[in-house]
């Protein structure tokens, strides 16, 4: 059935969208900078994982260039969790956070994208970055979504006062550290009776807040677990036991909380509070991304959106936010071998993680409009449907090379253009590295983060070591691995690496 109906989607496309032109060599979905449909598309029926208002621009777009119809249906993470990652009978496409592929898949969900779509002229398939056509977007080496980008870590500060530093930022963690220390964290001083007093220092506002803090540590940890042609990450391939009493494991949360120092309040930030911070000059450095819809400013005694300010033509005084690619490792650690690496002559420091955040569109196997939920797919993918309906909003980021020429599209205006710029720099980079850290999209995904996620809470806020945080975290992975099967999840662990 599944083959009839793909088989009846190449016909219908190529029908419908190149009569009268010339002989195309392969199938392709319609042009998205076309609204000439030919005919209007069937009702779709699609479930969105966590909307925080972007699903009734896809509503309305698709309706205008299409009229095409477009039923939403919304549901938070935790409820699709505790519906067991089920999706409905009467749904066409899902709308999911990338990292539940696994999930999905494992329950046999998700269809392949045909390769004639995937390989269309109208998709470009090929002008998307190398993250999002590659990588993001497989599981078992097979093509399951599209993506729609996603959010990416990265150094925010305050211009103005960077340019002042000497020496400048160091670029990788070993001398980030103390470089950090000298400015931020607080010293105390003895004085001649005895007593001691502290030094405040500029703020270093860090996204510590739960669900957070495990993607900060891992920002950290990645260039020191990473290198060129080597697939360890956080798992045994072979065993599936946990990675993360490792050496380079305890030093990243050992210095996470050099770097946190006194300052428990960024146990309590997200990364859009750490925009905000430094943008409105409470900060001077910190982690996030930059989006203006994060941003609440003050203005004559009352909170409003930078949206609301600009339409108003008022505008406080904000600081110029810089943006940088976070620290990278010139030593990388083996752990079969249990030893530093000096990494090779032209081989790059960094090594990020990627996938903190970010959407995958799939059509699924329940659905009755195989045909027209593919093309919405591929349509939302593309530039132009892109832009008009996802760009800006904090869950998405750049997915194609045409993104990086206008980033201020999924930045705002509150950065300037040369901030901008950069922020399109760090995107580019990320994509054209060796190899990324990306935590395993396997079943029980969210569990395993969740567990290292309190555990590194716990050991910041001094209730436990860092090697008694580890340890606790790895027996919780132990025994969710016991619970699912360890041979099913070291099945499910190669799917997702592609071995």
């Amino acid at each position: 059935m599944l083959k009839f109906r793909i088989t009846s989607l190449l016909f219908w496309v190529t029908l419908l969208l190149f009569a009268g032109c010339p002989e195309p060599s392969t199938p392709t979905l319609p042009s998205v900078d076309d609204s000439e449909m030919g005919v209007a598309p069937d009702l779709l029926t699609m479930l969105i994982i966590d909307d925080s208002g972007f699903a009734d621009s896809i509503e309305r777009q698709w309706q205008a260039e299409f009229n095409g119809q477009l039923n939403l249906i919304r549901l938070s993470k935790t409820e699709f969790i505790q519906r067991d990652f089920q999706v409905a009978d009467d749904i066409d496409l899902v709308l999911y956070p990338h990292g539940m592929i696994g999930e999905l898949e494992s329950r046999r969900q998700l269809i392949e994208i045909p390769n004639a779509v995937w390989q269309s002229e109208g998709f470009n398939k090929n002008e998307l970055l190398p993250l999002h056509r590659s990588r993001l977007v497989r599981h078992n080496n097979k093509v399951f979504g599209v993506s729609l980008g996603g959010p990416q870590l990265m150094w925010l500060f305050d211009r103005q006062w960077l340019d002042q530093q000497t020496p400048s930022l160091p670029a990788t963690w070993d001398l980030a550290l103390p470089w950090l220390q000298d400015r931020f964290v607080a010293k105390k001083t003895v004085i001649e009776d005895g007593s001691s007093e502290t030094s405040g220092t500029d703020l270093l506002a860090l996204p510590l807040a739960e669900e957070w803090a495990v993607h900060v540590f891992l920002s950290h940890v990645a260039p020191t677990i990473r290198s060129r042609g080597r697939l360890a990450s956080v798992f045994d391939r072979s065993t599936m036991q946990p990675l993360i009493e490792e050496v380079p494991f305890r030093i990243a949360l050992d210095d996470l909380k050099k770097m946190m120092g006194d300052n428990l309040e960024c146990l309590e930030l997200a990364p859009a509070d750490v925009y905000q911070r430094v943008l409105t000059g409470k900060a001077k450095m910190g982690i996030g991304w930059p989006n203006d819809r994060f941003v609440k400013l003050q203005w004559s005694g009352t909170e409003a959106t930078a949206e609301e300010l600009e339409n108003e033509m008022q505008m406080p005084d904000l600081v110029d936010v810089g943006l940088l690619i976070l620290p990278g490792s010139k030593q990388w650690f083996d752990i079969p071998s249990q030893r530093w690496n000096q990494r090779s002559v032209g081989e790059s420091m960094n090594y990020d993680l990627v996938g903190v955040q970010g959407s995958l569109l799939s059509v699924t196997t329940k659905s009755r409009n195989i045909d027209g939920a593919l093309q919405l797919a591929a349509w939302l993918g593309s530039k132009s449907g892109s832009l008009k309906t996802v760009a800006g909003h904090p869950e998405f980021g750049p997915f194609r090379q045409t993104h990086l020429g206008d980033p201020m599209r999924w930045t705002g205006s509150l950065i300037s253009e040369r901030g901008g710029d950069e922020f399109a720099e760090i995107i580019r980079q990320i994509n054209q590295q060796d190899v990324q850290l990306l935590f395993p999209r396997i079943p029980g995904r969210h569990l395993f983060l969740a567990a290292l996620d309190e555990q590194i809470r716990a050991c910041l806020r001094g209730e436990v070591t860092s090697e008694q945080a580890l340890s606790n975290a790895a027996s919780r992975w132990q025994a969710i691995i016991a619970e699912k099967g360890v041979e099913l999840m070291i099945r499910e662990l190669r799917k997702d690496s592609g071995i």
